[in-house]
Order: C-alpha cells, then sequence, then structure tokens
C-alpha cells in the first residue's frame, strides 16, 4: 500500500485497522476479478483504507462489503460516461440497474459481472439489515442516485452539442449531489454499523445526507474544475447562480463549510437515540472531505482564483 492518499489515510491509524485494510483491499480484488480491466489499481487500497478509517469497529466482512459496493459505483460511473467503449446508452444503463434491484437475481443477467454483483451486494445488505428498514433507503436512493447519472449524462452531452444552456449553480447542484451516491454509501454503511435505528431516528439520519451530499460533491468540484474545465464536463465552479453571482472557489468552500454545520445540527439530536449511526455519518463526512485536501489532490486556490476570473 503504498499510495499517497493511503498513507494520509492510514500513517496515525491503529496497526489492527492497518491490517484490517490490507485484508478488506485483498478481499475486494479477489472480486473484482472479472472486471479488473475496468478498475485502477490504486483504487482497492485506497478504498479499503477509507472505510477502515470511517468505521474501524466494523469486521473485515463489513468493510469488504462496502469496498465492493464503492467499486460497483466506480463501474455504474463508467457505464454512464463513456457510452462508446460500453456500447450502451445512459438511458438503458439505468434501466437494467433499475430492474435489477426490483427483481434481484432473477433480473439479473447471467454472465454480466456488472447486474450479477449487484444483485448479490443487495442481498447481502438486506441480511445485514433484517428488518430494520435501512435497505429499503438504500434501494430508494441507489435508484435515484442512478436517474440523477443517467439525467446528468445526457444534460453534459446536450451541452457539449450546444443544444441545451449550462444550468444555474442551484439547479446543477440538485442533480449532481444525487449523482454523486454519497447518500445510498451511507446507508450501506450505517447498515454495517448494526445498530438499528427506529424510523423516527432513519428519518434524521436519512435528512442528514442530504446536506453532507451536496458538501462532499462540492468539494469533488472543487478539487476537479480545472480537469472538468479542459474535458468539457460540467462543474460548479463554472456556474453562475440564479441571483447573478458567479461561483468562485472561496464561493464553494463557503458553502461546503455551511452544508456541514448543516449536517451537525441535524445529527445533533441523534447521539442519545443513535450514537453509533451518528458518528458514523459524521466520521464518513470528515474523512470524505479531509481526502480532498491530501497533497496530490490539494486544489490552488490562488491559480483558481485567478483562472475563474
Amino acid at each position: 500500500m503504498n499510495n499517497k492518499l493511503v498513507s494520509h489515510l492510514l500513517d496515525s491509524a491503529d496497526p489492527a485497522v492497518r491490517a484490517k485494510a490490507v485484508e478488506a483491499a485483498a478481499l475486494a480484488r479477489r472480486w473484482a476479478r472479472p472486471v479488473q480491466q475496468e478498475l485502477s489499481d490504486k483504487v482497492y487500497d485506497t478504498l479499503a483504507a477509507t472505510v477502515c478509517v470511517i468505521a474501524p469497529e466494523l469486521g473485515v466482512a463489513d468493510h469488504a462489503l462496502l469496498v465492493e459496493y464503492s467499486l460497483w459505483l466506480y463501474l455504474l460511473d463508467g457505464r454512464l460516461d463513456d457510452c462508446e467503449r460500453y456500447g450502451t446508452r445512459p438511458e438503458d444503463v439505468g434501466r437494467r440497474v433499475i430492474a435489477v434491484l426490483r427483481g434481484g437475481r432473477a433480473e439479473a443477467r447471467a454472465g454480466d459481472f456488472f447486474e450479477t454483483s449487484l444483485a448479490a451486494l443487495v442481498e447481502e445488505l438486506r441480511r445485514r439489515d433484517g428488518c430494520c428498514g435501512l435497505l429499503e433507503r438504500f434501494v430508494l436512493r441507489l435508484v435515484d442516485g442512478v436517474r440523477a447519472g443517467v439525467r446528468q449524462a445526457v444534460l453534459s452531452r446536450r451541452i457539449a452539442e450546444g443544444t441545451e444552456p449550462l444550468p444555474t449553480m442551484e439547479d446543477f447542484l440538485e442533480l449532481a449531489y444525487r449523482h454523486v451516491n454519497y447518500r445510498s454509501v451511507a446507508l450501506a454503511l450505517l447498515i454495517t454499523v448494526g445498530e438499528h435505528p427506529d424510523s423516527a431516528a432513519q428519518e434524521r439520519l436519512d435528512a442528514a445526507l442530504v446536506p453532507a451530499s451536496r458538501a462532499v460533491r462540492l468539494a469533488n468540484d472543487l478539487r476537479t474544475w480545472a480537469k472538468d474545465a479542459e474535458e468539457g464536463t460540467l462543474n460548479v465552479v463554472q456556474l453562475v447562480a440564479r441571483d447573478g453571482t458567479r461561483m468562485t472557489p472561496h464561493a464553494v468552500r463557503d458553502r461546503i463549510q455551511a452544508y456541514r454545520d448543516e449536517q451537525a445540527l441535524l445529527l445533533g439530536e441523534l447521539h442519545r437515540s443513535a450514537p453509533a449511526s451518528a458518528a458514523a455519518l459524521e466520521s464518513n463526512l470528515r474523512v470524505a472531505i479531509d481526502l480532498y485536501t491530501v497533497d496530490d489532490l490539494q486544489f490552488d486556490l490562488p491559480d483558481a482564483e485567478q483562472v475563474a476570473g
């Protein structure tokens, strides 16, 4: 694990956590063998280190499950973003994913790892969830994320073709925060934590994921805005708010902090009724945002401001 991100995550971690990360990464590599050509070698170690730092108390099997779901999301994004490589339209990918989520293994096409692995992941999460109800929320959020991803892929294509104008910052973020799929990942985390919060606590936990997702999406855009500008990919830094205010890196940073504060407020009342779940979501957002400050990912603010005008 000689990855800069991994070192950043694990340098101060307990040796037992480091060992779990190594084992979880190995399990994930074995899981992804049929599609290993679609994934970079670094991603296994990075994701394993991330989930182990977020929830060090979980067992290796839980860590591996979370890594595998995150890898599946990489496969999803690849299919939505690169129609030529996979020979499918985003709309068709979305329909197949939703069909598998509704029909399970019986709906997944044999020999299609993308579909069969999704069905298996959902089955495993359902087994861990029992009758708690978090699995249903997970499925709903994943469906919403897939639909948003399809819409964003189509919108990006139309903007590139000149048939659609740039959206406002607010309209873009409303779509983009759902596409990032942070909510489904966080709900999978809550299922593995195994606290089984009641329905009232689940509502509040679910609500807290909205500002958290927005913060993560903005942090991602803040990191990749220069690359996105070169590639013609939509990014919040190139957009204008409804009131005419042009987005700048400083403005984006302020919004990220506001969304973090909003999640903290929503989780504040859950430290008695669902303490493990609330702590997991706090840790999840903290680590997610922290990853964007590592040197090889860090956003060069002065240059960014100059280019953004």
